[in-house]
């Protein structure tokens, strides 16, 4: 990304107020070049001088740095797990689908691992976290989803398939949506409770983003 520099330097004149102006100058150039870029990664001041209609997704609009330089990722699909019952599982998608980091794709793991299901925040804050399973709807015990995030543990929805799903066709879907706050590389990982011991594959999709500091 290219960065914004002044060209001049202001001369004081009778009021003797150039030093303060100048400060103020380079404070906003400073500002723009930190905190803000270009959907398109060019220089935000052009950006700003040169927007056309109202839509925020063309290139001309200056977004806040925070949002460029944080991860999304979406993971979907199941993959058969061992379980035990009452004991806490972490919930493994077959497939990872966007992985995004600093503004890039990144399929290198370095946010979301798809062999362990666990995300590592790349940056602190807020994140949101929504993920849901998918169940035989003949089942008659329960599924509990949870969240660790950053070594507490956020207690989800609980459900028994054969109590909750009665009359309709098809697999029985939880799904649940929290948003959570987690440090520089600490950790997020969807989990699931499940009152039964046995293998069965109860992925549908996940999604873990970045809000705001």
């Amino acid at each position: 990304m290219s960065s914004l520099v002044l060209a001049d330097t202001l001369s004081n004149g009778t009021t003797n107020d150039a030093d303060q102006v100048m400060a103020d100058l380079n404070g906003i150039v400073s500002y723009i070049n930190n905190d803000t870029i270009r959907t398109d990664g060019a220089n935000a001041m052009t950006a700003a001088l040169s927007l056309v209609g109202t839509d925020p997704t063309t290139s001309a609009h200056a977004v806040n740095k925070g949002y460029m330089d944080s991860a999304y990722v979406y993971a979907h699909g199941g993959t058969s797990q061992a379980f035990t019952s009452g004991a806490a599982k972490t919930l493994v998608y077959a497939t990872e689908t966007y992985d995004y980091v600093n503004g890039a794709a990144d399929t290198s793991g370095s946010a979301y691992n798809a062999g362990t299901g666990v995300f590592t925040a790349p940056k602190t804050g807020v994140y949101g976290v929504s993920f849901g399973i998918s169940m035989d709807p003949s089942n008659t015990y329960s599924y509990q989803l949870q969240v660790v995030a950053d070594g507490v543990t956020y207690t989800g929805p609980r459900i028994v398939p054969s109590a909750a799903y009665t009359g309709g066709t098809g697999n029985c879907v939880l799904a649940w949506s929290i948003d959570v706050h987690c440090t520089a590389s600490a950790t997020i990982a969807p989990q699931v409770v499940v009152a039964h011991t046995g293998s069965e594959s109860l992925g549908t999709n996940i999604s873990i983003c970045w809000r705001h500091a």
